[in-house]
């Protein structure tokens, strides 16, 4: 499917283990957000993938080296924004839980590290601005829905 410049998609990824732990990517300087810490995942042309899972699942699998389990991939929020000059924003949030090894992948030209950090860690980062674009707000929603209400 063809889209207009001004309509894009993101995809993001929330990984979390059994610990309470969410795995965040330390992006590259130079990336927008650069030399901050965010949840994984990617941006492209709304379409270009058959459905958002499937684009969430490679944007996943673009990051970090996991044994994937499609099963375990499970949607949280689609957020719409408008945006200033008439353009659109669709941003998808999932979640997926995984216990085993979890390292970036070499063709990762966006991140330059990776590690788990506890909710109260990442809590304390983003008072002192290390967490990228907003995504701190989307790491509550999820520990309030995942994690304290029993999900996954």
């Amino acid at each position: 499917m063809d889209c207009p410049a001004w309509f894009k998609y993101v995809a993001c990824v929330v990984v979390y283990n059994s610990r309470g732990e969410v795995f965040l990517g330390k992006r590259r300087e130079g990336e927008a957000e650069g030399g901050k810490w965010a949840i994984l995942g990617g941006s492209g042309a709304f379409g270009e993938s058959e459905n958002r899972r499937d684009f969430a699942r490679r944007e996943l699998q673009y990051d970090i080296r996991i044994n994937f389990n499609p099963e375990r991939l499970i949607h949280l929020t689609t957020i719409v924004l408008y945006a200033p000059k008439d353009s659109l924003l669709i941003e998808d949030y999932f979640y997926y839980k995984e216990d085993g090894t979890v390292t970036l992948t070499k063709n990762n030209k966006a991140l330059v590290g990776g590690r788990w950090f506890s909710m109260e860690d990442i809590e304390k980062m983003a008072r002192k601005g290390e967490i990228a674009f907003d995504n701190y707000k989307t790491l509550k929603l999820f520990e309030k829905q995942v994690l304290r209400e029993g999900g996954q």
